[in-house]
């Protein structure tokens, strides 16, 4: 069974680096790579040197979904591995994916796209891990995605290419939320997704407090915008407009300890991990906007 890795990059030279030095390790290595450089301005492209069996294809910015999209200009045949540029896999990762897709046709594979706790430097990387380590104690190992239990991401995500162009590849209308809707999609076609966290690739993104209210401002964006072209994903995006507190107290206090958090003020370093991160969650809370 052939297998094509696809890693989409926009300006992520450092942290590609990390990725293929880590693919050079996987216990299967009969598969090959492709980098999909989406208007990078870092000389991306000068990896070739370093990588020179892996193959970089350069392209005007188009975006997460249409830069993925370009996978299939490349892959003939076989199973198509996406992996962010961010992400750094154990050793039997491709292994992992091959297997699955040796005993499920026609099915879609989602692999572990959690930070790594042993990777946490500070309270908002702890923050991070501690929602992360909360979601997957209540969930198995591997489980069948449904609209009642619904996961799905591009980072680490298999499935046939004939499956993917069946099903019309990911929308490039979308600036956020390609994936959610492809996935979607894809089970309203009856389409076969698992979720395993054994596919194990780590997410290398450790971004500040800051850094993370903004991109889910950017999220929320995307979600009202992909819920306005299609009402019926509401269920799954919970975006409906109403839901904070109008308790004036309430939104005083959340406040204060958002901005307490996000100038990591003297009295946020004195106060202890728990009221941490009600602080942090405040902060994300209160200044999350779109």
């Amino acid at each position: 069974m052939k297998i094509s890795v696809f890693i989409p990059t926009f300006n992520g030279q450092a942290k590609l680096k990390q990725l293929l030095s880590r693919l050079e390790l996987q216990s299967d290595d009969s598969f090959v790579v492709h980098v999909l450089i989406d208007g990078s301005t870092d000389d991306t492209y000068l990896l070739k040197d370093i990588f020179p069996k892996v193959h970089f294809h350069s392209f005007p910015n188009a975006g997460r979904a249409g830069i993925r999209n370009r996978a299939s200009e490349f892959c003939k045949d076989g199973i198509i591995l996406f992996l962010d540029d961010d992400m750094l896999p154990e050793p039997n990762l491709v292994a992992t994916h091959r297997a699955f897709h040796e005993s499920n046709s026609n099915s879609i594979l989602i692999g572990n796209g959690f930070r790594n706790p042993e990777g946490k430097r500070d309270v908002f990387s702890a923050y991070l891990i501690t929602m992360e380590e909360t979601w997957i104690k209540s969930h198995p190992t591997s489980f069948q995605v449904t609209e009642d239990d619904f996961v799905f991401t591009a980072c680490n995500l298999s499935l046939p290419l004939d499956l993917f162009v069946r099903m019309n590849r990911f929308n490039p209308l979308l600036k956020d939320g390609e994936d959610f809707d492809f996935g979607m999609r894809a089970l309203e076609s009856k389409i076969n997704i698992v979720f395993n966290r054994s596919a194990l690739a780590w997410h290398n993104d450790w971004p500040t407090l800051s850094q993370y209210i903004r991109r889910n401002s950017e999220y929320l964006a995307g979600k009202k915008a992909l819920v306005q072209m299609k009402p019926e994903y509401e269920k799954q995006l919970r975006v409906a407009a109403g839901e904070r507190s109008h308790n004036q107290f309430k939104q005083f206090f959340q406040r204060i300890l958002g901005n307490m958090a996000l100038r990591n003020s003297f009295v946020f370093q004195l106060l202890p991990l728990p009221l941490k991160f009600i602080a942090i969650k405040s902060a994300i809370y209160k200044f999350t906007t779109a």
